[in-house]
């Protein structure tokens, strides 16, 4: 993938934070920036894969019966028997 320059203004204390960081993990700041974008959408892609999880399990949600089998199975897992 090819790297691109970007030109951002952010605030004062947002670049005094940035050049904290940079310097406490003895990294350039352009690494810093793309470490903290990489986790922003890390972070992103794991709430819409929650929101999902949760949408589907309102659509589908368990009934007793898948309860008492999965019960049953942990159990003979749990104890050697599975």
């Amino acid at each position: 993938m090819a790297n691109v320059k970007l030109t951002v203004t952010i605030p004062s204390e947002m670049y005094e934070k940035i050049e904290t960081g940079k310097k406490r993990k003895k990294i350039n700041r352009s690494l810093f920036v793309q470490e903290a974008i990489h986790a922003y959408f890390a972070v992103e892609e794991e709430k819409e894969k929650t929101r999902k999880y949760i949408e589907g399990y309102k659509k589908y949600p368990e009934d007793k019966k898948d309860i008492k089998n999965l019960e049953k199975l942990q159990s003979k897992t749990l104890h050697g028997d599975f």
